[in-house]
């Protein structure tokens, strides 16, 4: 979901003309190839935890032992009485984990992918400091934000 969200963001560039269809495929790969790679290592790794058995499984049920005595002592506040050092192997579940796995916005690294583009392969004004390419796709909002061919629809039909 995330490719097709990123993608989705990079491609709407290409036809609003802000990038081509070449960069916007290597703005994927780029941005795209390596974060996968580490999700998909971490889901493994998280798959050999939940199906661990025998010694693994032993180990891996004595390391929540912290939390299970934590829930025992205060149900609705346990993480207040855990270690500092504590962290849960339960990656779905753990605050140190989740953020970087499953809060992701794919879109938002899209955009910031195309405008770091822009920044990199455009002139900048050295009175502003903004780059001729981020100049240009913002104030493209206001020429090409989808009224004119509306207008033009209007007109027509008048």
């Amino acid at each position: 979901m995330e490719d097709g969200a990123f993608l989705g963001v990079v491609i709407g560039e290409v036809v609003r003309g802000s990038i081509t269809l070449p960069e916007a495929i290597e703005l994927y790969e780029k941005k795209r190839i390596p974060r996968v790679w580490t999700k998909q290592q971490i889901s493994f790794i998280n798959g050999t935890l939940n199906m661990a058995g025998g010694e693994d499984a032993s180990r891996r049920n004595k390391a929540s032992e912290p939390e299970i005595e934590a829930l025992a002592r205060d149900v609705v506040r346990p993480n207040k009485s855990l270690p500092p050092q504590y962290r849960s192997w339960q990656l779905g579940f753990s605050p140190i984990s989740v953020p970087s796995i499953m809060y992701f916005d794919a879109e938002g690294d899209a955009e910031q992918a195309v405008l770091e583009h822009l920044q990199n392969t455009t002139r900048m004004d050295g009175t502003t400091l903004v780059t001729k390419g981020v100049w240009d796709r913002l104030w493209g909002f206001v020429d090409n934000n989808g009224q004119q061919q509306s207008r033009a629809n209007t007109v027509s039909k008048l």
